[in-house]
Parts: C-alpha cells; sequence; structure tokens
C-alpha cells in the first residue's frame, strides 16, 4: 500500500511538470515539531496570536499563531514556528526526469510490458532513453498497455504493478537502453530510488475540486495555467449535497381527508481538499505532504400542521311541511320541491408551520 501511495503521488505532481512561475498566491509555515503548513492568500480571513495555548490553558504571553481560513481555524503553537516565507520557492524538478509526454516520446511507445518499454524505430534518436533517466508517461496509450499486461498476467503480484503503475501512468528509473535488429528501441526500467530523483524542491499549495460535470479542477501555487487549473480566486468544492428528507403524517382512515402533518428535514454536506508539499532532495532529502479535508454540515427541521374540516346538523323549518308540487297538470309526471331544508354547519380550516433555523 505504501508502494502504491508513493507512486500515486508521483503521478500527481508530475502533472505539473514543465510549467512556468506566476506571481506569488500564497505563503508558508515553516515548522520545527514535523508538521507544514501552506495557504492561499485569498483563504486567509484573519491571522492573529492568543494566549491559550492548544489545552484551552491561559498564559500571560502570547503563545499560539492564529490563522482564520473560510473554512477553519488552525491554531499554530508559536515554538513550533521556525519562519514564516511570503515567498514563492523555485519548483525544481530532477534534471533526469523526462516527461515523455512533453517530449513527444510516448506517441512511439508499441508496448510495455512491467518496467519494459518498447519505441517504434521511427523515434528520434535523439529522444532516445539514457541509462539513469527517469521516465514518466500519462498518455492514455499508457493506460491500455498496463491494463493489457495487467490482466494478461496470470501470477497475482499486486506489489509488482503498484510499483509502477495504478493503471494510468508509467513511473520507472532506466537501467538500460539498447536498440534491436528491428530498429526498435528497447527500455528496461527499475521503481525509483526515491523523491529526490523526481524533485529537487517542490514547496507548494495546492486546492483540489472538482466543476458541475463533475471534472477535476485545482490550482497550485507558484504554477501558470497548469492541467486543470481555476483561474483567478475560484473556491473549489470537493464535494457538495444538499436534500431534503420528508414524511407526511395522517392520524386515522377517517380524518385523511382533513387533517395531515409533515415533517421535514433539509440536509446540506460540502467538502473542501488542500494538499500541501514540502520535499527537497538535494542536499538534505525531506518530504512531507499533507491532504487537509474540511467538511460542512447542515441541517433544518421544518413542522407543517393542516386542517380542514366542517359538520353540519340538520334543522326542521316550517316550511319543510308544505309538500312538492307536481307537473304539468294534466299528466303530471314531474314534482319540484323548492323549499329549502334547514341545517347549522361549522367548519373551518388551521395552517400552521414552523422553520427551525439551519445549523
Amino acid at each position: 500500500m505504501k508502494t502504491m501511495y508513493k507512486y500515486i503521488l508521483s503521478a500527481i505532481f508530475m502533472l505539473m511538470a514543465g510549467q512556468t512561475l506566476q506571481a506569488q498566491d500564497a505563503f508558508y509555515v515553516y515548522r520545527n515539531d514535523g508538521d507544514f503548513d501552506g495557504f492561499f492568500y485569498d483563504q486567509v480571513i484573519r491571522m492573529g496570536y492568543s494566549k491559550f495555548d492548544l489545552d484551552s490553558i491561559e498564559y500571560d504571553a502570547y503563545v499560539v499563531q492564529e490563522i482564520e481560513t473560510r473554512d477553519s481555524l488552525y491554531r499554530i503553537p508559536l515554538a513550533a514556528i521556525d519562519s514564516i516565507g511570503f515567498q514563492q520557492p523555485e519548483i525544481i524538478f530532477s534534471p533526469k526526469l523526462k516527461n515523455m509526454d512533453e517530449l513527444g516520446m510516448s506517441q512511439y511507445v508499441t508496448y510495455v510490458d512491467g518496467f519494459s518499454l518498447s519505441f517504434s524505430s521511427d523515434m528520434p534518436e535523439s529522444l532516445r532513453p539514457q541509462k539513469g533517466d527517469v521516465l514518466f508517461g500519462l498518455d492514455d496509450r499508457f493506460d491500455n498497455w498496463l491494463r493489457y499486461s495487467y490482466f494478461g498476467y496470470t501470477n497475482d503480484e499486486p506489489e509488482y504493478y503498484s510499483g509502477f503503475s495504478s493503471k494510468d501512468f508509467f513511473l520507472g528509473k532506466v537501467t538500460n537502453s539498447y536498440v534491436d535488429y528491428q530498429g526498435m528501441c528497447r527500455v528496461n526500467c527499475q521503481p525509483v530510488d526515491g523523491w529526490s530523483e523526481i524533485f529537487e524542491q517542490f514547496i507548494t499549495v495546492e486546492e483540489i475540486g472538482t466543476d458541475a460535470q463533475g471534472n477535476v479542477r485545482r490550482r497550485i501555487a507558484g504554477m501558470r495555467d497548469g492541467m486543470n487549473r481555476a483561474g483567478g480566486n475560484a473556491e473549489l468544492t470537493l464535494f457538495s449535497w444538499s436534500g431534503r428528507l420528508q414524511k407526511q403524517w395522517k392520524p386515522s382512515e377517517s380524518w385523511e381527508d382533513y387533517f395531515d402533518v409533515t415533517v421535514g428535514l433539509d440536509l446540506g454536506v460540502e467538502a473542501k481538499a488542500t494538499a500541501v508539499y514540502s520535499i527537497t532532495g538535494i542536499l538534505e532529502p525531506h518530504f512531507f505532504a499533507k491532504l487537509v479535508l474540511n467538511e460542512n454540515f447542515t441541517a433544518g427541521l421544518s413542522f407543517h400542521a393542516n386542517l380542514n374540516a366542517y359538520r353540519d346538523w340538520p334543522v326542521e323549518t316550517p316550511l319543510g311541511l308544505i309538500p312538492g308540487i307536481k307537473f304539468p297538470a294534466c299528466f303530471p309526471i314531474f314534482e319540484v320541491n323548492p323549499i329549502p331544508q334547514g341545517f347549522v354547519r361549522i367548519g373551518g380550516s388551521i395552517d400552521a408551520s414552523l422553520n427551525l433555523p439551519t445549523i
């Protein structure tokens, strides 16, 4: 599982290879307690200090740095802060890293088998991989080849396959490369030894979300319009849902046409994801990655009752003693009794609603 996690993260980082720097839009809190924090400027509502520590014990001096964002309140002990950097560190990838999609190598791939690649004889000599190169590919053809290779392999060796692919990318370090008798370039690879073979420096913060069509969108500090990046100060939401649960109740069949009670529960949930990275790999290799999920739940209760009923009591009147009148006189087959019947009716309706505040 650790191997899979490492290589999936590698693929995410590779999406941003080859991009150029943009204006400063984030700052970073460098800490000595093994943690690291990064914030987009437009996320932050307030920054301040507190005399209450993380255990709510009050001191005479300030002991906690508070950073309030739209979704959370971050409380960082002052003793754990080495520095706060307002300058975006340069994002530097290893010079040995070869993004096959950007270099045009992926289009020449004819076969993938584990950590072995085959390139067609049409591939220019200048693109041939050399020993020590770290190859990465995200092209759809890798997905097709890797799926074929995986399902065509009879032995159950999940760790073998998790070492190079989540079935949608290729990542490997070249151990040897040669041209066969057909002029095809054959390349054998092995897993990368560490993050230093991918990054020299990668310090940034990233927001991850989806749009209305379900497509992944992201924005990354220090990168220009990268893959699926949301422009401007767009607030990205990873998941959002709202709906209403409703139940109608009637006391009995005899009352079902007159009285009913409806209870409704309005629910909402929203989740946002922010990732921060602090990776260096030259003088002192260091890897730190953190994914922060912020969830927001809302609930509101409503109540509605409706009563609509009436009742009649007949009342005898002197007019009721008048008999009916038959007609026509020569052949009285019809009768009319125009005298109204007396009655007393009481009735009315009650409609009551209650909406509790959304919390």
